[in-house]
């Protein structure tokens, strides 16, 4: 499935118009961490990694913090995050989500888990 990719940020956040656009971020550059760069750097727009963490629950607390923004699925989105306002910074992309399972795995066994987790990410994206 498809899932919009966000900027996210803390309750009380705003960016200075003067600054570069503060970034929290993987030391690996996941996809949405690339693809955010990507997108400011299409727009021309500066920004600066304040923030790295292997740990997504640390990056998403260095983001709630204050520190910076955070590119995320919109499904991923935590209580103590809130999607910026569209406008302010550049669109990000739709991301391809999916579920992997390695080819000598039976998952008769995990079908059950596995529908639900789809339900749960389908009636994500309709709200």
């Amino acid at each position: 499935w498809t899932e919009d990719l966000v900027w996210v940020k803390a309750k009380g956040f705003v960016l200075k118009p003067d600054q570069p656009v503060p970034l929290v971020s993987s030391p690996n550059l996941l996809l949405p961490d690339r693809l955010g760069m990507a997108a400011l750097e299409a727009a021309n727009r500066p920004y600066e990694i304040v923030f790295t963490a292997f740990d997504t629950l640390a990056r998403r607390a260095a983001a709630a913090a204050g520190l910076g923004y955070f590119a995320i699925p919109r499904s991923a989105v935590a209580d103590t995050l809130v999607v910026e306002t569209p406008g302010l910074l550049p669109e990000l992309p739709q991301v391809q989500m999916g579920i992997v399972a390695r080819d000598d795995l039976d998952i008769r066994a995990f079908a059950p888990l596995i529908k639900k987790i789809e339900e749960l990410f389908s009636a994500t994206r309709q709200s």
